[in-house]
């Protein structure tokens, strides 16, 4: 029997460049599935040199963080991707968006360290806009006040009990709309989790639509110094 030749061993990739990209309308709705795989295929299109990972099952070299949950709308995702060989961030950006489907739009490409996203990213700013509230200050009061922090969440292992207080940093009402900047803690607590606590709190409404605007660093990312870089939430 003859012996089984060993993977081919790759190249390590030259660059690594990180990719904001913005998920709004239908694409809210994608999942975190469908989306790794529209920007599979986007790069394929794209002709993008992607650097591949060695091994019997090669993969193009692309990492997701921090993806907005399913049917709630972004400005403010990224990625990154590893390159075999060089092409300028421009035209990166310019043939990626050629082939975007519709709801996602590349806002940039840069040059970063692999993994370096995640360090530098690790809060959001999340704006919550409700129709017809009733008791919504009240109960944002009573949320930054620590009189509700506990909400349950129904998993694939069943029901999980979220302590919000662990990753809300800030909470302000402005009308029908709630901003807050999250920590992006283990486990994760999520802009919906907010919601749940301020629903506990007694405020009710009839809908409310979620739209992330910007991530940033926890030590820093304030919705004072954020919200006016914010662009306005979009319609989904």
């Amino acid at each position: 029997m003859a012996r089984r030749q060993p993977p081919e061993r790759r190249p390590d990739p030259i660059a690594w460049v990180r990719v904001h990209y913005t998920k709004t309308g239908s694409a809210a709705y994608a999942s975190n599935r469908d989306l790794a795989r529209a920007f599979e295929r986007m790069i394929r299109r794209a002709a993008v040199p992607v650097a591949y990972s060695s091994g019997f099952s090669p993969h193009p070299r692309i990492s997701h963080f921090n993806v907005a949950p399913t049917g709630d709308a972004s400005l403010a995702e990224y990625l990154e991707i590893a390159l075999s060989a060089e092409q300028s961030d421009d035209e990166l950006c310019a043939a990626l968006n050629a082939v975007a489907p519709l709801g996602v739009q590349i806002c940039a490409v840069t040059r970063t360290e692999r993994g370096a996203t995640a360090k530098e990213l690790n809060a959001s700013l999340w704006r919550a806009e409700f129709s017809n509230p009733v008791g919504l200050a009240a109960a944002v009061t009573a949320l930054a006040a620590g009189e509700v922090t506990l909400v349950s969440r129904r998993s694939g292992t069943g029901n999980k009990t979220i302590d919000v207080s662990v990753a809300l940093r800030e909470l302000r009402v402005d009308g029908v709309v709630v901003n807050m900047v999250l920590a992006h803690t283990e486990p994760l607590v999520r802009a919906s989790d907010v919601v749940a606590a301020l629903k506990l709190a007694g405020a009710s409404w009839d809908t409310c639509r979620l739209t992330r605007l910007l991530q940033g660093n926890d030590a820093v990312l304030r919705i004072d110094a954020a919200i006016t870089k914010a662009e306005t939430p979009v319609s989904i």
